[in-house]
């Protein structure tokens, strides 16, 4: 069988964040109980993605997109990432990523890649 796409997620797997969400807040100095209790019950499922997105990004609110966006330019990429990108695309399969994280990364990932 041949394969002629590759689905990947995002974050942990081609950048080294697990979460994006996550990673804004760190880098704000605002991973604080708030934050990480909005994450733990969105993954077990006792709230929407929906209300998750609004209640962690209040904690952004008054902050300029630009700011937010710039804290992605110098996320890091996982530990071979980039070439098997490369070697992947040469060897002509279709890539396809997917992220539950902002548009900052599919943004740059699309860019450099």
């Amino acid at each position: 069988m041949k394969y002629k796409a590759i689905i990947f997620d995002i974050d942990g797997t081609i950048t080294t964040p697990v979460s994006s969400w996550r990673h804004i807040h760190e880098k704000l100095g605002k991973w604080d109980a708030l934050a990480c209790r909005y994450q733990e019950l969105f993954l077990a499922g006792r709230i929407s993605y929906r209300k998750f997105c609004e209640l962690d990004a209040a904690h952004w609110k008054g902050l300029p997109e630009k700011d937010i966006e710039a804290l992605f330019k110098d996320v890091p990429y996982a530990r071979n990432a980039k070439d098997s990108i490369k070697k992947l695309k040469k060897i002509g399969l279709k890539l396809i990523a997917v992220s539950t994280g902002l548009q900052y990364l599919p943004r740059r990932l699309k860019k450099e890649l």
